[in-house]
């Protein structure tokens, strides 16, 4: 909001000092960047009770304006006062009773920078009013500001007689208004789930056929079945597909409105019953109503179950938990050839990350950077890697999930800076010895994990230091290891070389897999070992 006509210009101090005069009471100022509540000139502003989350600027003091703010919540931004600008004349402010987390500038006079001065004008002396507490004033715009779709929500502020005139007030409905779907993103992916069991809805055996069953279940994050795309359907609703098969809705089986109608996957047709209105509930929760029931029914879980494999259905709106919803952000994993699904857990940066194949010096590193590989080991040479986002080292958790699709070997690139997290060894990764270097002069240090056909692996977090870049991934299938006793992805003449030291008791340094020499497999490295490794070596070589 801009408050105050036209300008800073100091010759309109005299045409429209002290006015307009504003009262801000009990809204939420939510994502707005800049200017909310608002810049102010000229005039008196009394922001009371006011909820303000996620800005870069809260208030603009300049050019005389008198600003009281009481009883407010800021959350989660920057500034909240902004009043270094060089102006002909400087503004007033003064902050009473409000609670500030994870900001900046809260208070006038707070650094050299500042310009306003405070504040000496009250509300008070021009209205009557009673303010609630900060913290109530959150939980009281929380729920009651924006859209509502009940008469019983609505709320009327008025003021006393003092001062300023009532402007008066509309009646309340005296029912509900009509639904109020939210809005999203034509594409936004999310898990569903629902507040009475904390299960996520999903396509039960995880088959994108018509007729296919939904349920809810735990999570699973490889689990396509699980993971929900919204698509415009216009009016207000959207078709929910899924991530298995976006051809594939949910569909009110049979076209029904009547309670206890099953909820079935199948083919978009556009019908009607596949098209789904998401009523906010004020909590951050959502109702799910159905088209086909002209919104007077929603999606529900069968008998409010809280156990796995509970039945998804149709119903109408009543106040049940089990009609409640929760929209997860989510992505569709990302395939690879030895990498089966990729899930990002690091929402913010999720769409730095990619899969690539055929790894070799050149290749850049990071979705988000220029930086190459300047060396790598011939262990990585060819091998489907993973360039990560190299702003997700400050993710604090999980980074992502990965399932292989056959029987691999995953390698960790970390960077010598970085603490080895502790998931690296709780997780069993293994350190080879190897190195992989950067065009930005970074030094990584490779882990490797040997996996299995079908295991899902997580990636943690990268420590969160500066001054570092994030881990890299790489995926080798794998290949016969025997013989290959110092561990440089080749079974070579240095291998029968080591092995015939072995032989003697000699272990070198070099030798990093002494029982990769057990050809017979009778578990012990004798002259019978040595013997087949030779033969195997000169037949490779004719």
């Amino acid at each position: 909001l801009i408050l105050g006509y036209p300008d800073d210009n100091a010759g309109n101090l005299s045409k429209y000092c002290g006015f307009p005069r504003m009262s801000l009471i009990s809204n939420r100022f939510n994502d707005t960047n800049t200017r909310g509540p608002g810049l102010m000139r000229w005039g008196y502003f009394h922001s009371l009770n006011n909820y303000v989350n996620q800005f870069n600027m809260a208030y603009t003091v300049i050019s005389d304006c008198h600003i009281f703010a009481e009883n407010c919540t800021y959350e989660n931004g920057g500034n909240v006062i902004c009043d270094w600008d060089s102006v002909p004349i400087v503004g007033q402010y003064a902050e009473s009773g409000s609670v500030f987390s994870n900001c900046k500038r809260t208070k006038q006079g707070g650094d050299t920078n500042s310009t306003a001065t405070g504040c000496s004008w009250r509300p008070n002396t021009n209205y009557s009013y009673v303010s609630l507490s900060a913290g109530d004033a959150k939980n009281y715009c929380m729920s009651y500001t924006g859209c509502q779709n009940s008469g019983g929500n609505y709320m009327y502020l008025r003021m006393k007689n003092k001062g300023i005139p009532s402007a008066g007030f509309t009646e309340a409905p005296s029912g509900p208004s009509g639904p109020v779907s939210a809005s999203f993103e034509d594409g936004a992916v999310f898990r569903i789930k629902n507040v009475n069991s904390d299960l996520y809805m999903q396509i039960a055996d995880g088959k994108a056929e018509n007729g296919a069953n939904i349920y809810q279940q735990g999570i699973n994050e490889t689990n396509l079945g699980a993971i929900w795309m919204l698509k415009d359907a216009g009016d207000g609703y959207y078709y929910v597909a899924s991530a298995a098969d976006e051809n594939f809705v949910l569909d009110v089986a049979g076209k029904k409105a009547d309670n206890g109608t099953n909820i079935d996957l199948y083919q978009n047709n556009g019908g009607d019953n596949q098209k789904f209105m998401f009523l906010e509930t004020g909590d951050g929760n959502y109702q799910i109503c159905t088209k086909v029931s002209e919104c007077k029914s929603t999606v529900e879980v069968a008998e409010s179950s809280t156990s796995s494999f509970g039945n998804i259905q149709e119903w109408e709106l009543r106040d049940a938990k089990s009609q409640l919803w929760t929209l997860e952000p989510a992505a569709i994993p990302v395939k690879g050839k030895l990498i089966e699904s990729l899930s990002v857990l690091d929402s913010e940066h999720r769409s730095a990350w990619s899969i690539a194949y055929d790894a070799k010096v050149g290749d850049t590193i990071f979705g988000d950077r220029d930086f190459t590989y300047t060396e790598l080991p011939d262990q990585l040479k060819g091998a489907e890697r993973i360039v990560t986002a190299c702003d997700s080292k400050t993710y604090p958790d999980d980074n992502a999930v990965l399932t292989v699709s056959g029987d691999v070997t995953l390698y960790i690139a970390l960077d010598q800076r970085v603490d080895v997290p502790a998931w690296i060894n709780e997780r069993s990764w293994k350190k080879t010895g190897l190195t992989a270097a950067s065009s930005n002069e970074v030094i990584f240090d490779l882990y490797e994990l040997s996996c299995i056909s079908g295991q899902t692996v997580k990636l943690g977090t990268n420590g969160g230091q500066t001054g570092a870049v994030e881990y890299a991934v790489f995926a080798q299938e794998k290949k016969d290891p025997r013989g290959d006793v110092n561990n440089d992805g080749v079974f070579d003449k240095t291998d029968i070389y080591l092995m015939h030291e072995m032989l003697f008791g000699i272990y070198s340094k070099a030798i990093y897999a002494p029982d990769r020499a057990d050809f017979n497999g009778d578990g012990v490295n004798n002259a019978a070992d040595f013997t087949i490794a030779k033969r195997i070596l000169l037949e490779a070589e004719k």
